[in-house]
């Protein structure tokens, strides 16, 4: 797939996920911790990042609500520079307008998390196949910051989420695209 037929997949992915309604996206995010809470990677996991989503991208918050009420430590990512750190997020975190018009925590450098120090990561996704490939906003943050996991399936794993919708028969990986470990939608664990 050249770069001309991916961006048109994801308008056309962008465009659908705008159309869904406040109600959808609520049951959606609902029926999403329920499948995320089959997998052992979440619920052992210590150290879980997600994201505040933005244009109808699949809501974590369901998700990091579970994971903080059963003390584990969550976080946000943030953009720095060209890559992602990932910064601590409570029900106390100040939020601030990041890059792209992002909300993301305020945070002390010092408190960045490097993604490896992470157990596990919710990726979100504009679309994905059967074979865990992913594709994103085409900002390519997601693929640079885990790009030293193309040698290591360990740490930390990556959770793609999405409304079933928005996968595909097949994408075409680039030699940069780092795979998802397991896809989970309101319907489905793809893994």
């Amino acid at each position: 797939m050249d770069s001309k037929s991916r961006d048109g997949l994801r308008k056309t992915l962008l465009r659908q996920r705008s159309q869904l309604g406040a109600g959808q996206l609520a049951a959606h995010a609902a029926l999403l911790l329920q499948n995320l809470l089959q997998l052992p990677l979440f619920t052992e996991a210590r150290r879980i990042s997600a994201y505040l989503p933005i244009r109808g991208e699949m809501d974590a918050g369901p998700a990091l609500n579970w994971a903080r009420h059963q003390h584990k430590l969550t976080y946000l990512p943030v953009i720095h520079g060209d890559y992602l750190r990932f910064a601590p997020f409570t029900e106390q975190s100040i939020m601030t307008t990041g890059r792209f018009g992002i909300a993301e925590p305020r945070y002390d450098e010092s408190d960045l998390l490097t993604p490896d120090a992470l157990d596990l990561v919710l990726a979100p996704l504009v679309g994905f196949d059967k074979q865990l490939n992913r594709l994103g906003m085409g900002g390519g943050f997601y693929d640079r910051s885990f790009a030293f996991r193309a040698g290591n399936k360990d740490k930390p794993a990556l959770i793609g989420i999405a409304h079933d919708f928005q996968k595909q028969a097949r994408l075409d990986a680039e030699p940069w695209d780092i795979p998802m470990d397991v896809i989970v939608t309101e319907k489905a664990i793809y893994n």
